[in-house]
C-alpha cells in the first residue's frame, strides 16, 4: 500500500485489520494522510487471530482530528506482533472536538498504544511533533501488568527509541479519552534516545515538511535530509495511467 493521497475521508485515513484469521506481511509506505475525521492511521485486530509482520514508514500523517498512528481497541482486540513503525511525520493531529466529560478528542495525540495487545512492536527515527495531548502515549491498559512501564514494554518487546519528540502541551498526566466504556487514562512517553527539540519543517502550512538545514532531525522521519523528495500528491497527483494493449 504505497503513494497513496488520503484527505478530508470521514474517518480513518488508512486502515490495517485482521477480519479473517492472520492478516501478515503487509507494507504502508510513502503515503500521505491529512485532514481525516477519524485516525491518520489505525492498526486493528477486530475479528481475526492477529496481525503480523506490518511495516509502516516513510508516511505523512498531518491535521487529522483523531490520532495520527493508533493501535486501535475495536471488536475483538486482537494481538498485533512484528509491526515496524519507522521512518514517518506525524504532525497536528488529535484536535477534533472534545468528548464530554474529557477536554479531548475520543481518539487524540500523535502515537496512541490504547490496545496492550501488543508485543515484537519497533517505533524508531519517526518525528511525532505538536499532536494534541501527547506525542507517544500508551494507555492505563498496560498498567495492569505492572507499574513499571519500562518492564511492561521489555516484557512485551516494544521498543521506542530514537524519535524527535515535539510537544507543545503543558498537561499533567495522566489525561482522559475515549468513547461510552472505552475509556483510559493515558501516560505520555518518550522513549529511548528521544531527541527533544523542533523539527524545522520548511512550510507545514504548504504541507512541506521536508527539513530546514539546521534542523535536529535530519535523519528521521518521512523526509530525511538528503532524500530526493518528489511531491507527487502536490505537483502531479493523480498519476497519468497509460495503457500499452
Amino acid at each position: 500500500m504505497h503513494h497513496n493521497y488520503i484527505h478530508h475521508a470521514d474517518r480513518q485515513g488508512l486502515y490495517v485489520d485482521s477480519w479473517f484469521g492472520v492478516l501478515e506481511d503487509v507494507e504502508v509506505d510513502h503515503n500521505v494522510v491529512h485532514d481525516c475525521r477519524g485516525a491518520g492511521m489505525a492498526i486493528s485486530v477486530e475479528g481475526g487471530r492477529e496481525a503480523a509482520n506490518v511495516r509502516i514508514h516513510h508516511n505523512l500523517f498531518y491535521n487529522n482530528l483523531g490520532t495520527g498512528i493508533l493501535f486501535g481497541r475495536w471488536s475483538g482486540d486482537g494481538l498485533r506482533t512484528g509491526i515496524y513503525i519507522t521512518n514517518n511525520t506525524v504532525h497536528h493531529n488529535g484536535y477534533g472536538p472534545a468528548n464530554p466529560p474529557t477536554q479531548y478528542h475520543w481518539i487524540t495525540g500523535g502515537l496512541y498504544l490504547f490496545s496492550a495487545n501488543l508485543e515484537n512492536v519497533v517505533i524508531r527515527d519517526n518525528i511525532i511533533s505538536n499532536n494534541r495531548g501527547f506525542q507517544i502515549g500508551y494507555s492505563d491498559r498496560y498498567l495492569q501488568e505492572g507499574d513499571d512501564i519500562a518492564a511492561v514494554f521489555a516484557q512485551k518487546q516494544i521498543s521506542i527509541t530514537h524519535n524527535l519528540i515535539y510537544d507543545t502541551n503543558a498537561v499533567t498526566y495522566p489525561i482522559r479519552a475515549g468513547w461510552t466504556d472505552n475509556f483510559a487514562d493515558i501516560y505520555a512517553f518518550n522513549g529511548e534516545d528521544a531527541m527533544i527539540g523542533e523539527p524545522l519543517f520548511v512550510s507545514p502550512v504548504e504541507g512541506n515538511f521536508t527539513l530546514q538545514p539546521d534542523s535536529p532531525g535530519s535523519d528521521v522521519g518521512a523526509f530525511p535530509t538528503g532524500t530526493p523528495v518528489e511531491f507527487w500528491w502536490k505537483d502531479d497527483f493523480p498519476p497519468k495511467l497509460v495503457f500499452d494493449y
